[in-house]
């Protein structure tokens, strides 16, 4: 008996070894299907969706094939396999969903969601009313012929979030007869650095900045690089910002920016959202200039090394 019981122990063990292990797509879902006759239909803007994943529904949200409803809204979509995340872009919003991740960000606000992407069939197949809805669309759901037909609707806003499960808006019925229950935005939270390396000549400083931006979310403790964005530099003056320049960061949030001045100033990096609101400010870094530079051996090495020249008065 005994024998018998560790047996079944590592045998559990095992095989929840093996699921830690396996990747995501291997622990593909597997839909009930829908029962004949019943299969859901799909339009947008009056045009149908052919499918060769067909549309079901799991826990009251209609999933369909991730690419063809993203291109029939007319937004660009990407797939990374890497972190199996989708990236898709309308205008100026953008939408980004993990396999298996209850929350997405749009336009880098994280949304909660009750049913996350999964795939089927080789088949990404994400929450149609969710997507439709955060990239400016209107969703209508008729129970008798078992059809959503999406058409242009109001923008996604702060006040006009995506359906995704969450507060009870009354008297409006969803794709399984409940009701809607919208999304609470959720705030996310920003860092970003500011470093230097600074060569100073007879006049004038060369401040090299460079720096980092990151996030997280609520549902995320690990820091995302926020991607392809728009740092801006300012000088200080006082409470006064004076714009110095804008640089966009690569795929790892990284930055840099080269500084010419021939005055003393402190500098800030600024990552701010598309109405101009501060999303993440750096810390303050001062460029000095104090006067006419000796040159020495000494100080041309630390100059190849990209240290601060030592500046005399």
């Amino acid at each position: 008996m005994k024998l018998f019981k560790m047996k079944a122990m590592t045998g559990c063990l095992a095989l929840l070894f093996m699921l830690a292990v396996l990747p995501p797509s291997a622990l593909a879902f597997n839909p009930q299907p829908e029962p004949p006759g019943k299969e859901i239909r799909v339009i947008v803007e009056n045009q149908p969706l052919v499918m060769d994943v067909l549309p079901f529904i799991t826990e009251g949200r209609t999933m369909v094939p991730m690419r063809l409803i993203f291109e029939g809204l007319g937004a660009t979509v990407q797939w990374n396999g890497s972190d199996q995340s989708i990236l898709a872009a309308k205008g100026d919003v953008t939408v980004q969903l993990w396999i298996g991740k209850a929350f997405a960000l749009v336009n880098e606000e994280a949304m909660p969601l009750d049913v996350p992407p999964v795939i089927v069939g080789g088949r990404t197949m994400v929450p149609i009313r969710f997507v439709s809805e955060a990239l400016g669309s209107k969703v209508d759901w008729d129970q008798d012929s078992r059809t959503v037909s999406i058409a242009s609707g109001p923008s996604f806003t702060p006040d006009n979030p995506p359906d995704s499960g969450n507060i009870i808006k009354p008297a409006i019925p969803t794709d399984s007869g409940n009701i809607i229950k919208p999304a609470i935005p959720l705030k996310t939270s920003y860092a970003l650095t500011l470093e230097s390396t600074q060569v100073a000549s007879a006049s004038s400083v060369t401040a090299d900045f460079y720096g980092r931006l990151t996030f997280t979310t609520p549902l995320s403790s690990t820091p995302l690089p926020g991607k392809n964005k728009e740092i801006h530099i300012y000088k200080l003056n006082g409470t006064e910002r004076l714009p110095v320049g804008i640089v966009t960061t690569d795929n790892s949030g990284l930055y840099s920016y080269k500084l010419v001045t021939s005055w003393t100033g402190t500098y800030v990096a600024v990552y701010q959202s598309a109405s101009g609101a501060d999303l993440a400010v750096s810390n303050p870094l001062e460029v000095t200039v104090k006067g006419t530079i000796q040159v020495t051996p000494q100080l041309l090495n630390n100059n190849l090394q990209g240290r601060l020249l030592q500046v005399v008065k």
